[in-house]
């Protein structure tokens, strides 16, 4: 957790970052996630 920088992922885009626990996160796209898919997939 303590490489995750949530204002860099706020300022790509992120709508939050959800701290689940010591080691899981998720990281909130909302209706952007789409073109984040197809991104990811190329």
């Amino acid at each position: 957790m303590s490489k995750v920088n949530e204002a860099e992922l706020k300022r790509l885009g992120a709508k939050g970052v959800l701290r689940l626990n010591q080691t899981d996160l998720q990281v909130v796209i909302g209706t952007d996630v789409e073109f984040l898919a197809n991104a990811m997939r190329k």
